[in-house]
């Protein structure tokens, strides 16, 4: 596996823990009404669209740079 296989993959797996949580606080500030959950559930938003955002960024660099990569 290479580093940037490994990066891609924690990458995914950390956006779809934010998704996770995201979902979990908005269900439990809509049980509870209390603001904590709310605000989590927000920050953890912002976090998953940063980190889809950068993965996005991520896989058009690692493309344009297997295109160069080849020997001369």
């Amino acid at each position: 596996m290479t580093l940037m296989t490994a990066h891609k993959i924690l990458i995914s797996v950390a956006l779809l823990f934010s998704l996770f949580f995201f979902i979990r606080e908005l269900v439990e500030y809509t049980a509870t009404g209390k603001l904590e959950g709310l605000l989590l559930g927000l920050g953890s938003g912002i976090a998953m669209v940063v980190l889809g955002f950068y993965l996005r960024w991520f896989l058009r660099q690692g493309a344009d740079h297997s295109d160069h990569s080849g020997a001369s």
